[in-house]
């Protein structure tokens, strides 16, 4: 029984033997047109080997072409085709086992983007499909951008993009078009910017869900107050998209008042008009955004305001390694300040360390007692001003004074059970040596 067993595993090894008698480099390729690649198959017993191809007997002479080398027999393609495509076949020359193998060529084109602009753009409130098309039928696959998080249901992968249905502006973003070739295990992406067109709205406040208008209007007040002699800024801004074009004009109609002043657009979303206020300047001023889906319309109350007076004093009360409290001596209000609502409400107070350049702001009631500056370093002299303010703006600045934060202490951990011993034992050591 042994013996027979024994007989089996020899006959097993040697028809092994015989199975992997051919040896090739690859088995199987699959690579894009116009590279070059080599191929090598030998016998392990060192017979002559030969390659066929798709259309019969390859040679030196052929395409490909066969090469003799120190590591076997060479199959050859200087510039591949796709249509080079196809099973090629190394067996022995005199094969009289039937010993074969077959290497399996697979040429086609790289995973290319057709007809997938990076910039897309869709109006607001319709459906709307992002376009992505590769020129193979690749699997397709959506990512959001920056988190990578994958698609929610208001997102709808069909054949040749990514439907958006409803489109709002919280759609404005970037998305993220992947294609896979697992043949060969390639993935490429690209980047779609969503452009969401949409009627001018307000930065801050919300727009009306309430209007049916094809050209709805939105109108908007703010009062701003101005310093006689000096310049205004009134703001116009608004989120468009085509970008808005802005027009300014005041209700008064005093003669003379067409032109108002002077318009400065910063950037393509926001609109100045820049006044020198004098006793005529004050007016009721429209702004009006406009693009081809609507328009917004913001009123701009423009009234003379009273400038508080200025601090009279900065005290240091206390200073901490991180802060100082300060007390700060605040004129009383004047009766024109009081008549007109203009009374000092806030206060802020400026600063910098000596030795920096920029400023820090923060600002306070008016009616605390002291006021905290806090988030300073330790150690550091800070040059410090004021200014009181009302509903019209800020006052003069008071004269500077500086006060230095104090030095911060070092913190020491509770000691732990092995720390005591080691001391222990250190006074204890120093005590016999003495």
């Amino acid at each position: 029984m042994l013996k027979d067993e024994a007989m089996l595993t020899i006959l097993l090894i040697f028809c092994l033997d015989l199975a992997s008698s051919l040896y090739l480099s690859h088995s199987r390729v699959n690579i894009e047109p116009g590279k070059s690649l080599a191929i090598s198959c030998r016998d392990r017993g060192g017979e002559p080997v030969m390659w066929k191809g798709p259309k019969g007997t390859l040679s030196a002479n052929t395409k490909p072409k066969i090469q003799d080398t120190s590591i076997g027999k060479l199959l050859v393609f200087t510039s591949l085709r796709i249509q080079d495509t196809g099973n090629y076949t190394c067996s022995l020359i005199n094969n009289n086992r039937n010993d074969y193998s077959i290497f399996s060529l697979t040429v086609e084109e790289p995973i290319e983007f057709k007809d997938t602009p990076e910039i897309q753009r869709g109006r607001e409130g319709e459906n709307v499909t992002l376009r992505c098309e590769v020129n193979r039928p690749y699997k397709i696959s959506w990512l959001l951008d920056k988190t990578k998080d994958n698609l929610g249901s208001k997102y709808i992968v069909i054949g040749d993009g990514l439907l958006i249905v409803n489109v709002s502006r919280q759609d404005n973003r970037v998305f993220i078009c992947e294609a896979h070739k697992y043949s060969i295990g390639q993935v490429i992406y690209k980047k779609i910017k969503f452009i969401v067109e949409h009627k001018p709205v307000p930065v801050t406040i919300p727009r009306d869900p309430e209007s049916t208008a094809d050209t709805p209007v939105y109108a908007q007040d703010e009062e701003v107050y101005g310093f006689i002699g000096e310049y205004v800024n009134l703001t116009c801004e608004v989120e468009a998209e085509p970008p808005p074009k802005f027009e300014w004009k005041g209700m008064s109609t005093k003669q003379g008042r067409n032109y108002i002043g002077r318009i400065i657009n910063v950037g393509t979303h926001k609109s100045l008009l820049q006044l020198k206020m004098t006793s005529e300047t004050p007016d009721r001023y429209e702004c009006t955004a406009t693009n081809k889906y609507g328009k917004l319309k913001k009123f701009i109350n423009l009234q003379i305001g009273i400038r508080p007076n200025p601090p009279e004093s900065i005290e240091l009360i206390k200073a901490e390694p991180h802060s100082l409290e300060l007390k700060v001596e605040i004129p009383e209000a004047t009766e024109e300040q009081i008549g007109y609502n203009m009374e000092p409400k806030w206060l802020s107070i400026f600063y910098r360390m000596e030795t920096g350049e920029d400023w820090d702001e923060q600002d306070f009631n008016i009616t605390l007692d002291t006021f905290l500056l806090t988030e300073l370093n330790s150690s550091m002299k800070y040059e410090i001003v004021s200014a009181t303010k009302n509903v019209a703006g800020l006052s003069s600045l008071s004269n500077a004074t500086f006060f230095e934060t104090t030095a911060g202490c070092v913190q020491i951990s509770k000691p732990t059970f092995f720390s005591l011993v080691m001391i222990n034992t250190l006074i204890l050591f120093t005590s016999i040596l003495a």
